[in-house]
């Protein structure tokens, strides 16, 4: 129709795609968890990016990007 959405629903684009990413990392370290050293550093990865995904979901919660206006 020609007219440009709203900014408010990228945020909610933004955070399906990183629980999507996040499922990706789960299934590599599940699928890892035969070799030890592999599964390790899958393990150690994902757990770094739920830490970095769980910072930003904190600050962008604090800072009412979750609200709709």
């Amino acid at each position: 129709n020609g007219r440009p959405s709203s900014i408010k629903y990228y945020p909610i684009a933004i955070f399906f795609l990183l629980f999507d990413l996040e499922t990706v990392l789960l299934f590599i370290w599940a699928a890892a968890a035969g070799q030890r050293e592999v599964a390790t550093l899958a393990l150690v990865s994902f757990l770094a990016f739920m830490a970095l995904a769980a910072l930003a979901l904190v600050y962008v919660w604090k800072d009412g990007g979750l609200e709709w206006r």
